[in-house]
């Protein structure tokens, strides 16, 4: 199971974090991971969702077959679509990853695709 914890914004220097603790139990590991912004987009941080750290580690979910957990609450509009990509018959589980990794390909959270492939990379099973 992967352990999706309460997202948390908190300033370093001159960016604004966006930070949730996500524990994956098939690999036995446990690492924060981030989304950073300028100090002057950081107001715009959502730490009410857990949405963005659900797409960061969906992929490695599906490729892994681990259930998910989150400890708050997803949008309605995402778990909507998740669910629509899920009765989606004749679509490879892969474009999801893919869809997930083009999300990252520039802006203030171009580090999203790092965390998503190094985390897929990993085959847990």
């Amino acid at each position: 199971m992967i352990v999706i914890g309460k997202p948390y914004v908190e300033g370093r220097g001159q960016e604004a974090y966006l930070c949730s603790l996500i524990k994956d139990e098939c690999r036995n590991s446990e690492s924060v991971y981030w989304y950073s912004v300028e100090n002057q987009y950081g107001e715009y941080l959502c730490d009410d969702y857990a949405d963005a750290f659900l797409l960061m580690v969906l992929p490695v979910a599906i490729k892994t077959g681990q259930d998910i957990r989150l400890e708050s609450p997803v949008s309605s509009q995402l778990l909507y679509n998740i669910n629509q990509g899920k009765r989606m018959k004749n679509k490879k589980i892969s474009t999801i990853s893919t869809f997930v990794t083009e999300l990252s390909t520039g802006g203030p959270i171009s580090e999203f695709k790092k965390h998503v492939m190094n985390i897929s990379g990993q085959d847990c099973v």
